[in-house]
């Protein structure tokens, strides 16, 4: 059985997502990964698949950690400039950075009862006493 040659080996996947480092490091315009992928031969959908595949590559690990950063910092500073359209940074942070909405802490608690409330029912001959 002949198997298929791989074209994603290790060194192929370092020397690309250096070179896609590089790129978004030269180009302040660059917001979002697909445009790094505009002009490549492959889909963006392949960064996801090394990420798993080279996960114990340090290199490639970091590379990659680098880039999602730079790329997140970019949209944030981008928005707070006022450079780019808020809802859909929303959105993009939320789909592509685990950024999260604020999650209220649940009031199920039970509140404490006042002091007078809590000594008449630790106390029930004053509860039939005349005040």
């Amino acid at each position: 059985m002949i198997t298929k040659p791989t074209r994603y080996t290790e060194k192929f996947v370092l020397q690309e997502v250096q070179s896609m480092l590089i790129e978004i490091k030269n180009n302040a315009d660059v917001f979002f990964l697909g445009q790094v992928f505009e002009e490549r031969d492959y889909s963006m959908q392949r960064f996801s698949e090394w990420r798993e595949k080279f996960k114990d590559n340090e290199e490639i690990s970091e590379a990659m950690k680098r880039i999602q950063e730079l790329l997140e910092t970019r949209v944030v500073v981008g928005t707070m400039k006022k450079e780019l359209n808020p809802t859909i940074v929303i959105f993009h942070l939320k789909n592509n950075y685990q950024w999260t909405d604020k999650v209220e802490e649940s009031r199920n608690k039970e509140l404490p009862k006042p002091i007078f409330v809590s000594w008449m029912l630790d106390n029930p001959q004053a509860q039939n006493s005349p005040q």
